[in-house]
Parts: structure tokens; C-alpha cells; sequence
């Protein structure tokens, strides 16, 4: 992250707007809504094109295509956007003011600005008038993948307005901590921003076809039930979506079959000369498996490599992440919740325990680790770890002064990454509820994801009846319950190679 000097010295603008074509409402400008793009486009087309596709021909209202833990965080933002730009002093001078330049170098509270020639409409929240680049204000702690993505395109918007063309793109996103990260904007960048850009317009223009996908939508749509039932479309596998997709159809290649018996390098030459992305023979190659595994109906195992345990800890955490500014909880308590599944002897112990504040989560610590201590041969199991739960958890540890990483560490395997080395499963994503379905584990209860979860933490911990509470809790309870058993399942497939025989 990059310090900015003098950034509090900024000057908001609430004036009028600036002088055509850069500024002005999208009423006076003549504007229609199907032929301009916007950053809540783009960000609506890359969570789901076919969503975007039925908000945009009015199929369903903007309304109905978030879920309310989605309109929970935007709101919780936009709240913490408008309070910081509440609080900037006010000029009356206007952008296009050569002596604002001298007061200030930084401008919020902007105009909606638009730009006629590349069709392009947005308002960022601030404008680093030393180049034009743009400033974003998020609630979190850290900048997302899409925050470059969102500087890119308001870069591109404000590029009619920049008198030095020579500077290095970049943005500003001002995070929750009061800090500001610096963010060099890179060609990937404006490539993925462009792309973005003519899918919206091919979505408005062409619409968009059902599509393999599991988002808050789609999930209860028939007609993408549909395409998951018949596992055919290109889409569903792993690693092709969205643009490499469309891609493939493109050249002929629509399904799943027809992308697992092609040559890579013919694959490679007829996306070469198409528009869209380029995939290569390797890439190809590399995604076959999948693809015949999907066709099959079958695993494709890559190598003869298995687990070897007679029992094993499998461990899974719920944590706030980021999320800690809109929900109960802090930085100092990301974990809310800690699992563990012992299986060993054909017996099995569950351990689970929710942390409403910091001495129950130590206290829950300490006894995951003594679990660990007692059992101290068993391998220890998780679902994509190394990324997540591990550092939760290390964080967690130091914090609280518990001796347990050491014993992690030294035992644990991430059967995430295992399972990507060794088979292709004919499902659509390395998601550990999509392996559990496979593998015959029903779920009990109605959380759909880890997000939903923290949903139902934040209610519970502002809910003071006790039956309410009671409720919320199991909750919790039965879905950090299903995914350890998930986990479990797939711990004992690793090993034998044999689907469970339940229902």
C-alpha cells in the first residue's frame, strides 16, 4: 500500500456539472440507457451475464436480481461512501476551473460524467486532478480484484478530460481503516475492461443464453436448472466461463462433448483468429479431463496417488473476513465459528462452537487444540486451507496466545488442492458442497453459502429472544455440521476411490 501525502486536503465539488461533452445528466445529454455503459454494468454482466441479461430485457427488476445479503453489503457501502463525502469541504467552482487546480488536488462529489464518444457514463467518488485518475472509497480493508477493474474503467472515462497523456494509469481506493492504497492500473486491466464493455453491449444487443452458473438467480431459474441437468454446454467446465466460452461457441465448439474429443492445437488456431480470448493447446489440453468427465458421467482420475490414514481431524472454520465493518465481530474476531470432525475406529466426534466474542473464540481454540494434542497421529483435513482457514486460524492463535499451529501444520493436507492434483469430478465446481452432492451428502438446513452464514451470525447476534436465537444458532450449527461431513466424505473417497452407497 502506498501513502498519498496531503490527501486530506481535498476540496469537494457540489457544484453544477462541466462543459459538454464531458458532463452533464444523462437527460440533457440525450442518453439512452442501451447504448452507454456504466460501472454498475460491467460489474452486473461479470457476476452473471445471463442475470444481466433478464434485468436488461425485463425479465425480473434490478431488485430481484440481488439477494438480501448483496443488498445488505451495498447498502452498508453506499452508507460508508456518503459519510466520508459528507464530510469534505465544499467549493462552489466547477472541473473545468482552471483555478480549482490551485486550491486542490483532489475533487469529490463529482458530476455523473460521460463520454459521447466511447459511450461511457459513471461518477467516480473522487478525481485526482494531478492526472484525472480516479478515487474509489470502499468499506474494507484491503482492494479487491474488482477495484482494479473499476479504476480501469473510470480511467478510461476520464480520459478525455487528462492533459498528461504520458502518466502511468493508476487509481485510489480510500479503505475503512482511513488509509489509501494506491493501484497501478496494468493493460490486463483495461483489456478485461473492454471485454467487459462489448459483453454488456452483446447481452443488450444479442441477449445471453442460459448459462451453467449457481448465483442467487440462477440458482432457482428452470431454465439454468436445466442446462445443469443436462451437462452439456461448453461452460460447465471448469476454468471455461463467460468469454472463453462465447469464444468456443463462437468456432462451432458448444458442448461439453464436442470440447473434450478436439485436437488442442486446432482449439488453439480457431480461437487465434476469432474475436475474444485465445486459448491455448496446453489450456486445452489441461481442461480435456474435465471435460470428459462431465461427458462420462464419471471421475477421470489424473494420477494413482491416494490418501492413507485409519482416521483423520477434519476442520472447518466460519469467518467474517472483510466483512467485519457491516457485521457483528472485528478484525480482532474474524472467526465466528469452529468445527471439528473426528473420525477414527468407524466412531465419530463433533465439536463445534460459536464465538460471540473474543473469550469464546480463545476458549474454542484451546480446545481444538487439545483435541489435536489427544490425538496427535491423525492427519488433519481441510477444504481449500491454505488459502483461508490456515491464516484465519494462525491469526487467531497469535492473537490469543494458543500453542497450535505447530501441530497444524505438521499434519494437515489440503484436500482442495489435493483433489485438483489427482481427479477430475463430473461437477461443476471445486466448491466443497458441489463434492458433497456427489458424493451423496445431503445438507441439512437452508444456508447456501459462507456468505449466508454471516448473515444469519450478524442476525443472531443482534436477536435477544431465546427461541429466535435458539433457531439462528442451529442454524449455524447444521451448516458448519454439513460441510465437515462433506469433508469427511471426501476424505474416505480419496482414500478408497468408492463413492458412499447413502442417499
Amino acid at each position: 500500500m502506498r501513502n498519498v501525502p496531503g490527501l486530506s486536503a481535498t476540496v469537494a465539488n457540489a457544484a453544477g456539472g462541466l462543459r459538454e461533452p464531458m458532463t452533464t445528466s444523462a437527460k440533457e445529454a440525450g442518453w439512452r440507457r442501451r447504448d452507454y455503459v456504466s460501472k454498475t454494468d460491467i460489474y452486473a454482466y461479470r457476476n452473471c451475464p445471463y442475470t444481466f441479461h433478464l434485468v436488461e430485457s425485463g425479465q425480473i427488476s434490478r431488485d430481484e436480481a440481488y439477494s438480501p445479503i448483496s443488498v445488505s453489503l451495498m447498502e452498508d457501502g453506499i452508507a460508508f461512501e456518503d459519510g466520508i463525502l459528507a464530510d469534505m469541504p465544499v467549493t462552489s467552482k466547477q472541473l473545468d476551473d482552471p483555478d480549482l487546480r490551485k486550491l486542490a488536488d483532489y475533487v469529490y462529489n463529482v458530476e455523473t460524467i460521460v463520454d459521447h464518444e466511447r459511450k461511457l457514463i459513471g461518477r467516480p467518488d473522487g478525481i485526482d486532478l494531478r492526472a484525472h485518475a480516479p478515487i474509489e472509497i470502499k468499506n474494507r480493508f484491503d482492494v479487491k480484484p474488482m477495484d482494479s477493474l473499476e479504476l480501469a474503467f473510470y480511467w478510461r472515462l476520464l480520459e478525455p478530460m487528462r492533459e498528461n497523456h504520458d502518466v502511468a494509469p493508476y487509481g485510489l481506493v480510500e479503505l475503512v481503516t482511513g488509509s489509501y492504497a494506491w493501484v497501478p492500473l496494468k493493460p490486463s486491466h483495461f483489456k478485461k475492461v473492454d471485454a467487459l464493455i462489448d459483453g454488456v453491449r452483446r447481452a443488450r444487443r444479442d441477449g445471453v443464453q442460459p448459462l451453467p452458473c449457481r448465483c442467487f438467480v440462477c440458482l432457482e431459474r428452470p431454465e439454468v436448472l436445466a442446462v445443469f441437468e443436462e451437462m452439456s454446454d461448453v461452460g460447465m467446465i471448469i476454468g471455461i466461463k463467460n468469454a472463453r466460452a462465447e469464444a468456443l461457441r463462437s468456432v462451432g465448439i458448444s458442448t461439453v462433448s464436442a470440447f473434450a474429443e478436439a485436437d488442442p492445437h486446432d482449439v488453439a488456431r480457431l480461437t487465434k483468429a476469432a474475436p475474444g480470448p485465445t486459448l491455448s493447446a496446453k489450456f486445452v489440453l489441461a481442461a480435456q479431463p474435465h471435460a470428459r468427465a462431465l461427458r462420462d458421467k464419471q471421475p477421470v482420475w489424473l494420477t494413482d496417488e491416494r490418501l492413507d490414514h485409519d482416521g483423520f481431524i477434519a476442520v472447518d472454520l466460519e469467518y467474517i473476513s472483510g466483512l467485519g465493518t457491516y457485521w457483528a465481530g472485528s478484525s480482532a474476531n474474524e472467526i465466528f465459528m469452529v468445527g471439528a470432525l473426528l473420525q477414527q475406529g468407524g466412531e465419530t466426534q463433533l465439536f463445534q462452537a460459536i464465538c460471540y466474542e473474543r473469550k469464546d473464540l480463545a476458549a474454542a481454540l484451546r480446545e481444538l487444540a487439545a483435541l489435536l494434542r489427544k490425538h496427535k497421529t491423525l492427519p488433519i483435513y481441510t477444504w481449500n486451507g491454505e488459502s483461508a482457514d490456515l491464516r484465519y486460524l494462525e491469526r487467531a492463535a497469535r492473537r490469543h496466545r494458543v500453542s497450535l499451529m505447530s501441530a497444524v501444520n505438521a499434519r494437515h493436507v489440503d484436500l482442495f488442492r489435493f483433489s485438483k492434483t489427482v481427479v477430475c469430478l463430473p461437477i461443476v465446481s471445486h466448491e466443497l458442497k458441489s463434492v458433497g452432492a456427489f458424493l451423496k451428502i445431503g445438507r441439512d438446513g437452508d444456508l447456501s453459502d459462507g456468505f449466508a452464514a454471516v448473515g444469519i451470525f450478524h442476525e443472531l447476534c443482534a436477536t435477544r429472544g431465546k427461541k429466535k436465537r435458539k433457531a439462528l444458532a442451529d442454524q449455524l450449527l447444521r451448516y458448519n455440521e454439513n460441510d465437515l461431513r462433506a469433508l469427511a466424505a471426501a476424505a474416505d473417497f480419496f482414500r478408497t476411490r468408492e463413492r458412499p452407497t447413502g442417499t
